[in-house]
């Protein structure tokens, strides 16, 4: 049977390309320095969402692979649309507090 998974070359062509999500001409909303992803654990359990999208508005909006979405607003705390227990002790931090705990992972330059 034949592998599903991509072949790495294609992953070390993709990563690049995908990593300036501003498109060229979006309003900066001060997240420039937004982390890749950021790590939550409730019970236990630990849990990371990913970067999927910056609004309009500027919020930031992660993804869990389960599509739970975790929004920030700029210098907001985090929250959950949905099964919120996914927040854990991420629930009521900004990424600055994040950050400093070392939950954020930043992203690439």
């Amino acid at each position: 049977m034949k592998s599903l998974l991509f072949p790495p070359i294609f992953c070390l062509l993709a990563v690049p390309a995908l990593a300036d999500h501003t498109g060229g001409g979006a309003p900066d909303h001060g997240f420039a320095d937004l982390p890749f992803a950021i790590a939550c654990t409730d019970a236990g359990v630990r849990s990371y969402a990913y970067l999927a999208r910056v609004e309009a508005d500027g919020t930031a909006v992660y993804m869990t692979p389960t599509s739970i979405a975790l929004t920030v607003a700029h210098d907001g705390p985090v929250e959950a649309s949905g099964d919120s227990h996914i927040l854990g002790d991420c629930a009521g931090h900004t990424l600055a507090e994040l950050r400093d705990a070392g939950q954020a992972l930043p992203g690439g330059d």
